[in-house]
């Protein structure tokens, strides 16, 4: 894994991350290897969509990588709620479902990106950081809908 990236490495900036998922171990291991990447900062982390909205609206994070089932309010509500406050500047939603409606209802809750748990490290630092970088508030919804398996590292 590439550990620097032109992209914020240009402004010196980190690009701020939430991560918002109820199982330990995912959190755990997302923590593990986005601390490797150097321009990456892990702000803060949530264990259901109640939480993450509250922290997404007191750390302001550039990406929040949303789990879909959440206890209590799901991904899809948090993101929601997330998108509709303008809180973040964008969510990708890290998921074992591969279901298309799934697909289909995360771009509808705001998400920018729907990816299937088990990808490279370099292929979702990869789009951590597409996705930081970008400016999608000029164009919401571009990147949704892609296909999760078919992820190739571009964006």
């Amino acid at each position: 894994m590439s550990a620097r990236n032109p992209l914020t490495e240009k402004a010196g900036a980190r690009l701020k991350i939430l991560i918002v998922d109820d199982a330990e171990d995912v959190r755990r291991g997302l923590r593990t290897v986005l601390l490797l990447a150097h321009d990456l900062e892990i702000v803060g982390e949530a264990v259901n969509g109640i939480e993450a909205v509250a922290l997404a609206d007191k750390l302001r994070p550039d990406v929040v990588l949303m789990d879909l089932r959440l206890p209590g309010l799901d991904g899809f509500e948090a993101t929601e709620q997330i998108r509709r406050r303008a809180l973040a500047r964008s969510v990708i939603m890290l998921t074992i479902y591969d279901e298309p409606e799934y697909r289909a209802r995360a771009a509808r809750a705001g998400v920018e990106l729907f990816l299937v748990k088990g990808l490279s490290v370099d292929h979702l630092v990869s789009a951590i950081r597409q996705v930081g970088c970008s400016n999608v508030a000029e164009s919401p919804g571009r990147l949704t809908g892609r296909e999760a398996n078919g992820y190739d590292g571009t964006l």
